[in-house]
């Protein structure tokens, strides 16, 4: 199914922005630099969400913006 939930709801509402340094379109480039940028735009455009594995995303993500953003979804 379509729309957004979990990380890509939190990234589309803009929460991520002030809590995350550098704001969405920086979270965006990290996701693009790291070879994923498809999967970071699934998740916050209107089809369905595209999954990353755990050690993909430990490898886009710093160790402090997993632990905000898990804060965050309660994921």
């Amino acid at each position: 199914p379509g729309g957004l939930g979990g990380l890509g709801g939190l990234l589309a509402g803009g929460a991520a922005g002030g809590a995350l340094s550098g704001g969405l379109n920086d979270l965006l480039k990290q996701f693009q630099d790291n070879g994923h940028g498809d999967v970071a735009k699934s998740w916050v455009g209107t089809g369905p969400n595209q999954q990353i594995s755990p050690s993909a995303l430990s490898q886009v993500l710093s160790p402090d913006q997993i632990n905000m953003i898990s804060q965050m979804t309660g994921m």
